[in-house]
């Protein structure tokens, strides 16, 4: 039975997903909708040739490369149910119609949204931190969109809560963990590389108090 002080934050988590969920399939199949959509796309699948160098770097790799996983998933979930009898079909399913692939892409991102929600049990704010985010506008919007936007933001939610965790505890692997996510939410979208500032501060208070010390 779910203890009753967990139930206003399950509500929070439903609210969330309902609002990320409902209307993901806006625009589609129309390219316009989301360009960014069809971009990373048409990179993840070049990675099915067996050279996993993006070639381009308007975007970080990460995004691509998860990208690369959903559609691999999926290829290999329809060719054990018989939808697929090979990679050509696959191929031919995406250039016909990509929507079933930028609908997985979207479906990530609703699902990394709702994270990004559940994470701020663990912050001061708690069950409100988490309603506010819930209900916002850009957020919630972004979640419906198969790009790198709402995969950075839960990461580096993930960040920060890790660096306040370094903070306190003062230990070398919670900055090494908090380090390590800032790196994965940097490859995501560039602008995660801003993590530098509080995580140095995290690590420059944790030092001056002494209590940085290895594990």
């Amino acid at each position: 039975m779910v203890r009753r002080s967990l139930l206003p934050f399950l509500l929070v988590l439903l609210l969330a997903f309902l609002l990320r969920v409902v209307g993901v399939g806006f625009g589609l199949p129309l390219a316009e909708a989301r360009p960014d959509e069809q971009t990373i796309a048409f990179h993840a699948m070049k990675f099915g040739r067996g050279d996993l160098n993006p070639h381009s770097f308007n975007y970080p790799s990460l995004f691509k490369y998860v990208v690369f996983g959903l559609f691999g998933g999926d290829f290999a979930l329809g060719r054990a149910l018989g939808r697929f009898g090979g990679q050509e079909d696959f191929l031919r399913s995406f250039f016909a119609a990509d929507t079933e692939f930028r609908l997985l892409m979207r479906l990530w991102s609703v699902a990394l949204g709702t994270i990004g929600v559940a994470l701020l049990r663990w912050a001061p704010g708690k069950v409100w931190g988490a309603f506010f985010l819930a209900v916002s506008f850009l957020h919630a919007r972004d979640s419906h969109f198969g790009v790198t936007d709402i995969t950075m933001v839960t990461l580096v939610t993930a960040a920060v809560l890790l660096a306040c965790r370094m903070q306190g505890e003062g230990t070398v692997r919670s900055a090494l963990w908090a380090g390590l996510v800032a790196g994965l939410a940097t490859s995501t979208k560039y602008n995660a590389a801003l993590l530098a500032v509080p995580l140095a501060a995290a690590a420059l208070t944790a030092l001056v108090g002494g209590r940085l010390i290895p594990d």
